[in-house]
């Protein structure tokens, strides 16, 4: 496709893919890697370093998407640059908000909901301070984009008197707000409005610790839980789910203790949940 590539320069390229795949409808979802062959031609090609690229679906959603090491590209047996394409990443092309933030599962029980309502909470997660969806771990730093000033920000460990508050939502986000346990109780941002009074797929509490198990310090999740008053969830349904999609976005969830309101939860027991609805 390119020859002689100078620094700092870049390639357009279309792809169609309802020439590719006749008859069938393509979703970005389905779209979970890319993989990137150079063929040189008279066995010679040029070494050129990939630094990233971008996906953009429809002139409507875009997603940068990163090598692991961004290496040079030379001509292989196989693949010579690759990377996920994770759903969270996609963007507006026009904006930097993750594309959404609410869903559908878990519904909201019916006496904490008329609580909120007497009590005006805002069912607008993105309106309330603090309120951020959860991207990944970035340099051993678990990093989410604050929805109401709609900035990426790092989530602190937390100490015995306090934790996090999260909800996963049916698309996959994963929407999360800081709980200082000693606060006044009406400064606590119930699930509920995490997730904007829709249902959910799970709901509850995690915790993050310093791992010094490393050359380097790296923050983890140290417990999860499916806590959660105003939804209710069957964490033994739901949490292997949440676990599933934390890994995908990059978190070593392997020394993470799950605990539900029956107790600790195995790996075994959670890979026999059934499917989330």
């Amino acid at each position: 496709m390119a020859e002689n590539f100078e620094r700092g320069s870049g390639l357009h390229v279309t792809v169609d893919l309802n020439h590719l795949f006749p008859g069938q409808r393509v979703f970005a979802d389905d779209l979970l890697c890319v993989e990137l062959y150079q063929v040189s031609t008279d066995h010679y090609g040029p070494a050129w370093r990939m630094s990233k690229l971008y996906l953009v679906v429809n002139h409507f959603m875009i997603n940068t998407v990163l090598g692991a090491e961004s290496p040079w590209m030379l001509s292989a047996e196989g693949p010579c640059w690759s990377s996920k394409v994770n759903w969270l990443d996609w963007r507006h092309e026009d904006s930097s908000t993750p594309l959404d933030y609410a869903g559908y599962t878990y519904p909201v029980q019916w006496l904490p909901m008329l609580a909120d309502w007497l009590s005006w909470r805002s069912y607008d997660p993105a309106s309330i301070d603090g309120v951020c969806q959860l991207i990944g771990v970035t340099g051993g730093k678990i990093r989410a984009y604050d929805l109401k000033n709609k900035i990426p920000v790092h989530l602190k460990p937390n100490t015995a008197n306090d934790a996090y508050t999260w909800v996963y939502t049916p698309q996959g986000s994963i929407i999360v707000k800081h709980w200082d346990k000693a606060a006044s109780r009406d400064q606590y941002i119930r699930h509920s409005q995490l997730g904007a009074g829709k249902p959910v797929v799970c709901a509850g509490e995690f915790t993050i610790r310093p791992d010094t198990s490393h050359m380097a310090v790296q923050d983890m999740l140290g417990m999860i839980n499916d806590a959660s008053g105003h939804y209710k969830p069957d964490g033994g349904a739901c949490l292997g789910h949440v676990l599933e999609r934390l890994e995908q976005l990059g978190f070593d969830t392997s020394n993470t203790q799950v605990l539900t309101r029956d107790g600790a939860l195995d790996r075994v027991q959670l890979s026999k949940a059934p499917p989330a609805a």
